[in-house]
Parts: structure tokens; C-alpha cells; sequence
């Protein structure tokens, strides 16, 4: 067997990867860490998702509290909005909090005030910082409330059941 081919049938042929093509010719060489219009530390175009420097431009860091801290807060009057879906809300949610689902964040967006702290919450924390990155990206002042509802809840607070915000 010829040790040139590879399997498939497919022949290494040196001039390819490494530049010389015996026409005076100069090819671009295989692997090479810059090319034109790609940035040399990544290898993507500027601008792509996984371009690192662009990811890092448009990054917000997310503030996020503790439910200590959120019960201080809401005590004062604070705004709260909650981004389950409404099944979950009506099971349980913190009194006052406006039921937000993530999938309509956008829209909602436009009602909520800039002058004050905006304050998310979900069941666990993990959609609260989704969405509080997102409100962060529009020039909100959002913080997510780390430990959601159930860490509301684990620490003995008052949860309240149905769709409206003080429900019963």
C-alpha cells in the first residue's frame, strides 16, 4: 500500500499544506493562525458569537443577592418581577411580584421603571440571571435574587398563591 494515501483513498500531497507549489507560486499555509479579515487569537471574523473580544464587549456583569438582602429590599417597597411561567407563579410566588414570563421579558421591558433597582426572581435563580443580564444589557439596574422563590420560601417568608400579585 502506497503510505501516502489515507484511508479513503484521499493522497497527502506536501505541496498543499506547506506552501510550495513549484510555480513560483506561494499557497496559503495550512493551520495558519491568521487570515484575512479573522481575528489571529481566535480564528473567527469579528463580530461572530465566537469571536472572544466581542463576547467580552458585550457581557454585563449581573449583580446578584441573597434572599436576606431581597427581603430588605422588598420590605422597602422594592420591585420585583418574577419570570416563571404563570402555572408557576400561581403555585406560590413573593407578594408584589409582577409575573414576567423570560419569553416575554423584551416586550415588558418597556413598563418597567429605570430610576430604581429591578429585582428578579424565578424558582431557583438560574432563569432570575438570564433575564436580569438581559434588563442589565438595556440599562437596567436588575439584580437577581440567588436561591429564587425556594430559597424565599426555605427561609420561612410569607408566599402567596394565585395569578394576581397579592393574591389570597
Amino acid at each position: 500500500m502506497d503510505p501516502s494515501l489515507y484511508p479513503g483513498g484521499y493522497r497527502w500531497r506536501p505541496h498543499q499544506v506547506h506552501g510550495g507549489d513549484g510555480g513560483g507560486r506561494r499557497t496559503r499555509r495550512f493551520g495558519s493562525r491568521r487570515r484575512s479579515g479573522t481575528v489571529a487569537r481566535t480564528g473567527y471574523p469579528p463580530g461572530y458569537p465566537g469571536d472572544r473580544e466581542s463576547v467580552f464587549r458585550r457581557s454585563q456583569v449581573v449583580r446578584e443577592v441573597d434572599v436576606r438582602t431581597f427581603a430588605a429590599a422588598h420590605a422597602d417597597g422594592a420591585l420585583v418581577i418574577d419570570v416563571r411561567e404563570s402555572f408557576e407563579y400561581a403555585a406560590g410566588h413573593v407578594p408584589g411580584a409582577r409575573l414576567v414570563p423570560l419569553g416575554a421579558l423584551p416586550g415588558a421591558a418597556r413598563d418597567l421603571p429605570r430610576d430604581r433597582p429591578v429585582y428578579v426572581i424565578c424558582a431557583s435563580g438560574n432563569r432570575s440571571l438570564t433575564a436580569a443580564g438581559r434588563l442589565s444589557q438595556m440599562g437596567f439596574d436588575a439584580r437577581s435574587v440567588a436561591g429564587g422563590t425556594a430559597g424565599w420560601t426555605q427561609s420561612g417568608l410569607p408566599v402567596v398563591r394565585g395569578t394576581h400579585e397579592n393574591a389570597a
